[in-house]
C-alpha cells in the first residue's frame, strides 16, 4: 500500500514542472527503504504512522530528513 502511494507521488512529481531535485531524491530514498521490507513477514500496512517512521529510521540507520518524514506523513494522509 505504501509503495503504491509512493508511486503516485513519484508520478505527480514527474508530471509537475515545479518539482525540484530534492523531492525526486526524497521519493527515491523512501522507495529504496520500503523495498528493503519483507512484506510477507511485516504487515506494514497495519502499522501506525509512528511505528512506520521508526521502522524506516531503523532501515536507514539514521534519522529521516524533514523532507523524508513529511513525505511519509503525506503517504499516510492519502491512505
Amino acid at each position: 500500500m505504501l509503495l503504491n502511494k509512493l508511486k503516485e507521488i513519484e508520478i505527480a512529481i514527474d508530471g509537475n514542472e515545479n518539482s525540484n531535485l530534492e523531492q525526486i531524491q526524497t521519493a527515491s530514498i523512501l522507495k529504496h527503504l520500503l523495498l528493503q521490507i519483507d512484506y510477507k513477514s511485516e504487515h506494514i500496512s497495519d502499522l501506525p504512522l509512528e511505528r512506520t517512521l521508526e521502522l524506516l529510521i531503523h532501515l536507514k540507520g539514521e534519522a529521516l530528513s524533514l523532507e523524508e518524514e513529511t513525505m511519509v506523513r503525506a503517504l499516510f494522509v492519502n491512505m
